[in-house]
């Protein structure tokens, strides 16, 4: 009898580590939907995006069944996934994103700053360059027109 009761007790705490898994899941999520409305990119972004999303989830969705469930698949695994993610979308995802969007513009900022640092002796040193590539067309064409 002790021994059921030990397996029920595993059995719980592995259905609370999907369940925490599902509201994990469901955070990775917000982040880069709010990462996707900040900060846009193109098409061949998202679709990057998106496959290494899965590819993050899915690996770790199969980790987690091969170190606390041995490698087999029970439906209520799934299920308590599926109820940590709405549990968290009902309760945390509004406040969340509000968080999570005031830090991504605050990256955003802070790293078009940092890029404008970089960038602008870049671009005075790239237009010097191209003025003085000018001038040396310019002389070059004045120097085969008189021969």
């Amino acid at each position: 009898m002790a021994e059921i009761n030990g397996e029920i007790f595993i059995q719980l705490k592995n259905a609370l580590c999907f369940m925490c898994f599902g509201a994990a899941s469901a955070f990775c999520s917000d982040v880069l939907g709010v990462w996707r409305r900040r900060c846009p990119g193109g098409r061949l972004r998202v679709h990057l995006q998106d496959i290494l999303f899965v590819w993050l989830l899915s690996g770790t969705f199969f980790a987690l069944l091969l170190k606390y469930n041995h490698g087999q698949f029970r439906l209520y695994f799934l299920l308590s996934m599926v109820c940590g993610a709405l549990l968290y979308r009902l309760l945390f995802e509004t406040l969340t994103v509000k968080i999570l969007e005031k830090i991504v513009l605050f990256l955003c900022l802070l790293t078009g700053f940092f890029a404008g640092l970089f960038l602008s002796p870049v671009k005075k040193i790239t237009f010097s360059m191209a003025k003085s590539l000018k001038n040396i067309r310019r002389t070059v064409k004045i120097v085969k027109s008189r021969f």
